[in-house]
């Protein structure tokens, strides 16, 4: 067997590398195994791995990343709330290199990796994990379509720029207080910006295919870029500063609608909302 196969040479009481053993354990785990050739075999084929961890359990040891050399026609890996020994390996040549969707929700420090050369890549979830180097998001792939990247932080998102192709973006708990220019973002359906620092919503105003937006807990005082959004579903702005919601009425779309805690009349709500609209509590 070859050394890129080392993990499953021994048994895992026999390994005397706990990050090996905790590797070995879930990865039998996650390809529903407990036969170490019979997982070693299906390496090379395997195209989809789920190794996610339950947020809830105790954090075991870090997981070594070496496998992946091993795994060449990869297109899906989630390996959510685990914490890695070796995140650079994420950034070697050849690895990874047919994937199409990464999930490392809350993986603690992933490096400097260089999300750009995932050519194929159309989704990434990186929320609540912790990305270093001058620029960590500004290399993405253009040809991304959901793209998740709440908690992390953020003060600008003027690497949205060179996406043209996205349809769910969570940018959620940052501390964006502008957005640049999303003109180019025509496809966009998805858009959650909850918890940033919003002033008002014009870079949203050409987004017509929008279907549902959530910009709860900002300090918007207006909804007027919304307008005319006719494909718009579902809408939340708890916890604002808005007054006048008379630039909804032509949302002929909506379907429910959360506006708790702003300064509103009951009036204007009965006037704007068709009966068919839910008001829902946040």
């Amino acid at each position: 067997m070859s050394a890129e196969f080392v993990l499953f040479e021994k048994p895992t009481a026999e390994l005397s590398d706990p990050l090996q053993a905790q590797t070995q354990k879930t990865l039998l785990r996650a390809l529903r195994t407990k036969d170490l050739q019979e997982a070693a075999a299906r390496f090379p084929e395997l195209q989809e791995l789920d190794i996610s961890r339950d947020p809830w359990s105790a954090q075991g040891p870090a997981l070594s990343l070496s496998f992946l050399r091993s795994v060449r026609n990869l297109r899906v890996l989630r390996a959510d709330y685990q914490k890695f020994s070796d995140p650079e390996v994420l950034d070697e040549e050849g690895v990874l290199n047919s994937v199409q969707e990464i999930s490392l929700r809350s993986c603690g420090a992933l490096g400097e990796c260089n999300w750009g050369r995932f050519s194929q890549l159309k989704s990434l979830h990186l929320s609540e994990s912790e990305l270093s180097g001058a620029d960590p998001l500004g290399s993405l792939p253009q040809g991304l379509e959901r793209l998740s990247l709440s908690k992390l932080g953020l003060r600008q998102a003027d690497f949205l720029e060179q996406l043209p192709d996205v349809i769910e973006l969570d940018l959620s708990e940052n501390n964006l207080s502008r957005l640049p220019s999303l003109n180019h973002m025509g496809g966009l359906k998805k858009l959650l910006l909850r918890k940033n620092m919003l002033e008002n919503l014009e870079s949203l105003r050409s987004l017509r295919r929008l279907q549902e937006l959530n910009v709860a807990d900002n300090s918007l005082d207006n909804v007027e870029a919304l307008e005319n959004m006719r494909d718009l579903r579902r809408l939340n702005f708890a916890r604002n500063r808005v007054r006048e919601i008379k630039p909804l009425r032509d949302c002929d779309s909506l379907e429910s609608v959360c506006l708790s805690l702003n300064p509103i009349y009951e009036s204007d709500i009965e006037e704007v909302f068709r009966r068919s609209v839910r008001i829902e509590a946040d």
